[in-house]
């Protein structure tokens, strides 16, 4: 694991929730390929540590509930540099507001729990499942991602010269 990034998404869904594993269906697929692809091996947690019913978004009240969970795994991570934010709720926890769609692969300075860091917003995978219109602006965020966190890596795509989604999802 790359203790210098973390990746933060909303909440498990149905597969996560059986798992006990963050990311383990359809858009986790989808995000650990955009990670390997890219080299990058970080930390992946979630606002939330229950999935909210119907799969609805996270209550502030569930998210408070939840807070001291992500704030034991972030105080673990001494050297923690970037935090990823996947989708507008996590970029809400790390203290920026705004549209994900406006703000995804622009990074910035935020302020999580007391310590400074790069926040990069970008789409959520269920969101990118949703409009796969925007793959090949999700995957350029990825390449942007890289290029701030390892910016002398070349992504395993490069270097085996393959695409894995050549026609999108």
């Amino acid at each position: 694991l790359d203790s210098t990034t973390l990746v933060l998404g909303i909440a498990p869904g149905r597969q996560e929730d059986e798992s006990g594993m963050v990311f383990q269906g359809k858009s986790g697929r989808l995000l650990r390929t955009a990670l390997f692809e890219n080299g990058l091996y970080p930390r992946i947690e979630n606002v939330v540590r229950c999935r909210p019913p119907e799969n609805r978004d996270p209550t502030k009240k569930e998210i408070d509930a939840c807070r001291m969970y992500l704030e034991r795994v972030i105080g673990q991570m001494p050297n923690l540099q970037y935090v990823i934010a996947l989708g507008t709720i996590a970029m809400a926890w790390c203290g920026v507001s705004g549209s994900v769609m406006k703000l995804a692969g622009i990074p910035r300075k935020a302020h999580v729990l007391g310590r400074d860091m790069t926040l990069i917003p970008i789409m959520h995978p269920a969101g990118l499942m949703r409009r796969p219109q925007y793959y090949s602006t999700w995957k350029s965020h990825w390449d942007q991602i890289r290029e701030i966190i390892h910016p002398s890596k070349v992504s395993f795509v490069d270097r085996v010269e393959a695409k894995l989604y050549p026609n999108g999802l």
